[in-house]
Order: C-alpha cells, then sequence, then structure tokens
C-alpha cells in the first residue's frame, strides 16, 4: 500500500530524520513518536505529499487522507457546511455521522464557536464518511475528551479491520489497537 524509501529531511540546514524506511500494508498502521520539533509533522506531510523530501520518495498506490495541526475547518461555517466545502461526497449521510461524534446539537453553530475538542470532532467527522485507504494523522486525540477518544480509536480499529491502514503521529497511545512499526524521532 505505501513504502517509504531513504526518507531524509532537513529543516534550517539541521537533519531531522535520515534513511528513514517503512512499509505499511493493509490493515496496520505507523506510529510516529518524538518530541516536539522532531520532524513527526514534517514526515506525514511528506508521506501525504504535501511537501518534498530532501531526499528518498514515498510510494503510494492508493487513496490518502490528511489531518494535521491546522484542522482545515472554517471558524465562519457550521460543521455541517465545513463537511460539505470542496470535499468528496460522504459515502454516510453528514448528519449520521455529526450524531454518531455527538455534535447534532451543534451542527448549525458556527465551529468559530465550539471549543477546540468539538472542532476536532468535526475535523475527524470525515473519517466515517470517506473512503480514503491511507490516513495521514497528527495527533488526532488532541483536544478531545474521553468519550471523543473513544469514538475515534472505535473508528479507527474499525477503519484497520476493513483493510485501511494509517500513519499517526501521536504522543498518546491509541488504546488497545497495536501498531505494526513504532519509530521514534
Amino acid at each position: 500500500m505505501l513504502k517509504v524509501c531513504k526518507l531524509t529531511s532537513e529543516r534550517n540546514e539541521q537533519v531531522l530524520f535520515q534513511d528513514l524506511n517503512f512499509t505499511l500494508d493493509a490493515g496496520s498502521w505507523l506510529w510516529v513518536r518524538g518530541s516536539n520539533g522532531a520532524g513527526k509533522s514534517t514526515l506525514l506531510k511528506i508521506v501525504a505529499g504535501l511537501i518534498s523530501p530532501t531526499a528518498g520518495n514515498v510510494l503510494c498506490k492508493t487513496t490518502k487522507f490528511y489531518l494535521g495541526h491546522k484542522l482545515n475547518i472554517s471558524a465562519h461555517l457550521t460543521p455541517i457546511e465545513n463537511l460539505k466545502w470542496g470535499i468528496e461526497p460522504f459515502s454516510l449521510c453528514i448528519k449520521e455521522v455529526l450524531k454518531i461524534l455527538k455534535l447534532t446539537d451543534f451542527e448549525n453553530t458556527p465551529c468559530g464557536l465550539l471549543s477546540h475538542g468539538q472542532k476536532q470532532r468535526v475535523a475527524l467527522a470525515r473519517l466515517w464518511g470517506y473512503t480514503k485507504k491511507i490516513w495521514i494523522l497528527d495527533e488526532p486525540l488532541n483536544g478531545l475528551d474521553a468519550v471523543g477518544q473513544g469514538l475515534f480509536l472505535e473508528r479507527f480499529a474499525s477503519h484497520l479491520k476493513q483493510g485501511g491502514s494509517a500513519v499517526i503521529a501521536s504522543h498518546l497511545a491509541l488504546g488497545n489497537v497495536i501498531p505494526e512499526n513504532v519509530i521514534h524521532l
């Protein structure tokens, strides 16, 4: 599904990581760990194809979904509008996804008025509706309460069971879902 070969990245003439290699097969995931500024987000952006590495390459034969620190939601739009705007059609009804994520009371509230955790749920709602095979997620549990974390972890386990895969940077363990590989930057 995804193969990373001899990946190297530098920032401000400092090597973040060098000669990084890994393969991600269907149903598996990679946990990227490390301190702040170690290059976790940079690695995810390279894997997602958003920035280029200094050396090496990423080979991918399937569709990817990327969610970084910036949640890619507009503060002026409601959750429903954010999920309709500029993205592929949902395989599930948006209102059904908002119900699953316990956001129905806020479906018509501008996202700028929501808490950080609620905004994170809106951003993560895309994971319930899309058919992307590889998820590339940067700190998906950030700002979520225990209920939100549980909802995400349940969806994540289901994604893997259905043959999906993921590259996830997280300071927190992802429940009982054991990674195939761990990279510590």
